[in-house]
């Protein structure tokens, strides 16, 4: 029965999600939590419609402190320690990949990969 239930509010929360992106190609998520009955949060990690996320890629040359900030806001606001961070939400209220919001947040704690470029340039920096 709980499988049905979380289905259910996946299938309300995308429904809503869908017409009102369809309607003015943005989504207002006080609206769908009152259009179905659930807390923001809850709309965000049931929300499934992604057409149209944007990609969100570190550069130097088009880094945004304003979307860092809000990152960050919205994780430490929804999701204190020990509640695991919901990527999905993250994706949903930010616009944005799921995979690059989960980049740029470990990013942000200092996890990183690094690239044969990487090394060469802190080589180079080392000189």
């Amino acid at each position: 029965m709980l499988k049905s239930v979380s289905g259910d509010c996946k299938s309300m929360v995308t429904s809503e999600m869908q017409r009102q992106f369809n309607s003015s190609g943005s989504v207002d998520w006080s609206l769908v939590s009152q259009a179905t009955g659930l807390s923001m949060r809850k709309c965000l990690e049931h929300s499934l419609y992604g057409i149209g996320k944007a990609r969100w890629h570190y550069d130097l040359d088009t880094f945004s402190q304003s979307m860092v900030d809000q990152i960050t806001r919205f994780i430490s606001e929804h999701y204190l320690v020990p509640i695991p961070t919901n990527y999905q939400a993250v994706s949903s209220f930010m616009w944005v990949v799921m995979e690059d919001c989960i980049h740029i947040h470990e990013m942000l704690q200092g996890k990183f990969k690094w690239t044969k470029g990487d090394y060469r340039q802190a080589a180079a920096l080392r000189g």
